[in-house]
């Protein structure tokens, strides 16, 4: 019973020391509130009609009330939430994992502390994906590096790795030939196309015969005009 009850005083020993550091909102608490908060509480959306990226906006509150309580983290139902003990609502962020201990220390400290914020605090500004400009992002680094052929398996085989998910084994050259053959033409490939392509052994005897298959997808004379008759089917 003790091992299950320990976390709870040091939590509370975390708070006394980081309110007696001056928890400052912007450096200390905002950042904590914009990785977990703001994806369902921010200008996006706002869940339970909760707004938590300003201070305002949270005491304010949503559908069950304020969820600050300046002065009183313990009655605060933004800590009560982070911690799982309040009465109605799941424990949050919500089917993810649970904020760290320094993290709810930090916040609970800010809120003993009167939870003071910037009088002119703007709210989080909702940016559209299309109008963020791509970033080309850094190829992960994977411990079976032999089984990756391109880049994008790189990504692929980090994540199974993260998951501790090991990757299914290659199809046989008989299978790659009728998936991407349904794939570009909606048919499998005849027993002839099959047999060229299985005696064929070159290295890239697949790549030819994704060439060929390409080669024969038809291609329509007008496409908008097949784009307007598209339109026309789904209306009617």
């Amino acid at each position: 019973m003790r091992s299950r009850w320990f976390p709870v005083p040091l939590l509370l020993a975390g708070t006394a020391s980081l309110a007696s550091a001056q928890v400052d909102y912007v450096r200390d608490v905002k950042p904590i509130l914009a990785k977990h908060c703001y994806r369902c509480h921010g200008a996006s959306q706002q869940k339970g009609g909760l707004r938590a990226d300003t201070v305002a906006f949270m005491k304010e509150g949503g559908d069950t009330g304020a969820s600050l309580a300046p002065g009183d983290s313990k009655a605060s139902i933004l800590v009560q939430v982070l911690l799982g003990t309040h009465e109605d609502i799941s424990q949050m962020p919500y089917k993810k994992p649970a904020l760290a201990d320094a993290d709810i220390a930090a916040i609970r400290a800010w809120i003993d502390a009167g939870a003071a914020a910037p009088v002119n605090e703007v709210p989080d500004k909702a940016v559209h994906w299309s109008f963020v400009a791509p970033v080309r992002p850094d190829v992960p680094a994977v411990a079976r590096r032999d089984w990756s052929r391109t880049v994008v398996d790189r990504f692929i085989l980090a994540r199974l790795e993260k998951e501790k998910i090991a990757p299914a084994p290659e199809a046989d050259r008989a299978a790659l030939l009728r998936r991407v053959s349904l794939d570009l033409t909606g048919l499998p490939p005849t027993p002839a196309e099959s047999a060229a392509f299985l005696a064929d052994r070159a290295p890239d005897a697949y790549e030819r015969a994704v060439g060929r298959l390409q080669a024969h997808v038809p291609k329509p004379a007008d496409p908008h005009r097949l784009t307007v008759e598209i339109g026309e089917f789904t209306r009617d």
